[in-house]
């Protein structure tokens, strides 16, 4: 693997000329926090584009070299084995492009972009695979598919769409919008539209209690007329017999629900759920029911027939819930926190056009 580093650079006298990406454009870097002392100089990994604006004087330039060669150069080598731990490591997805040097300091901070991972890239299942109660890894009723570069989810069936890798620490960014047809599958038929995004799912394919065996233990946040935002525990049970149980603490309202579960309250009382169980998103009616197309006055939720944005924030521990830029839910110290991720497949029609990750670490 080649890597041209380009001039080295200074000038620059202040971290702010490094950008860090906005989010709102889908981007982020990470800032390793790496710090060593190199000769009383600080070295800062950017891009050229971030350093337009930068009033900047070449040095000399640094050879294209190996990467397996990096821990070589003098002076940059503990910036260097950091980074070819990295690219030989977890992390490829990095754009590498230019170093510059800081006049003042004694600290290296090295800035890492990682670029966003599209889990469906609009014209395949690539890195993806299916799964059905009925008919486990076969799709004989083409249930999951692709349509206009849309992700299809006919909801004919119970089961999910997952992707083949594990995942931990990340951005998913997913937009949805509801078909027209319901199902016999899960007694959908004259009821709420319903479907889900199951985040840090683990153990054997169908190993779920609920759905008997159509889903894998996991945190649900859900995708439901009138509940899209809520998180619910997905309970199952490993290869070997041993219990898979899910868990989460979060902030909660003194008040349960008519079902006896809890409401996400920022700043409220904290509660645990554990195994199974349901943390509704803040403005859920309280007279939520079970109907086709439920609405209730607070909904984050994009009326029937547009696009609903979801995206949920893995971060350790903690994950966050936003329905169209709004964080409708938020839970911490949740058990697990990696693995697969899954689209739900309940009984109801649902188009995909958007499911993207963002690494966070």
């Amino acid at each position: 693997m080649k890597r041209s580093f380009g001039p080295l650079l200074s000038g620059i006298t202040s971290d702010a000329s490094v950008n860090r990406f906005d989010e709102a454009g889908g981007n982020r870097s990470v800032l390793a926090g790496h710090r060593a002392a190199i000769s009383q100089r600080r070295f800062v990994i950017c891009r050229i584009a971030d350093l337009k604006s930068a009033a900047v004087r070449p040095i000399r330039r640094l050879q294209t070299c190996d990467t397996a060669d990096w821990k070589g150069l003098p002076l940059l080598t503990p910036a260097f084995q950091f980074l070819n731990a990295f690219v030989h490591g977890r992390f490829l997805n990095l754009t590498l492009v230019c170093i510059t040097e800081l006049a003042a300091g004694c600290a290296t901070q090295i800035t890492l972009r990682q670029e966003p991972v599209s889990l469906f890239n609009g014209a395949n299942l690539d890195g993806l695979y299916t799964w059905l109660a009925d008919t486990k890894r076969e799709d004989p009723r083409r249930v999951f598919t692709v349509t206009n570069g849309m992700l299809h989810i006919s909801g004919e069936g119970l089961g999910y769409l997952a992707t083949l890798k594990e995942f931990e620490n990340y951005r998913l960014i997913v937009e949805f919008k509801w078909g027209q047809r319901n199902w016999a599958w899960c007694d959908r038929i004259g009821k709420a539209r319903d479907a889900g995004i199951f985040l840090h799912a683990v153990g054997p394919d169908g190993n779920s209690h609920d759905g008997r065996g159509a889903f894998m233990a996991a945190i649900e946040c859900n995708l439901f007329q009138g509940a899209t935002g809520d998180f619910l525990l997905i309970r199952g049970t490993e290869a070997d017999g041993k219990p898979l149980a899910p868990k989460l603490s979060a902030e909660v309202a003194d008040n349960h629900d008519a079902d006896g579960w809890f409401t996400w309250k920022r700043g409220g009382r904290r509660q645990t759920i554990e195994t199974w169980g349901r943390l509704n998103w803040f403005g859920k009616d309280p007279n939520w029911n079970d109907t086709l197309d439920f609405r209730g006055p607070r909904d984050a939720e994009s009326p029937p027939g547009e696009w609903t944005r979801v995206e949920c924030i893995c971060d350790g521990d903690r994950i966050t819930i936003k329905v169209n830029n709004t964080v409708v839910n938020e839970a911490f110290n949740v058990r697990p926190a990696r693995g697969k991720i899954l689209l739900q497949c309940e009984g109801s029609e649902v188009f995909f056009r958007r499911f993207d990750l963002m690494p966070l670490k």
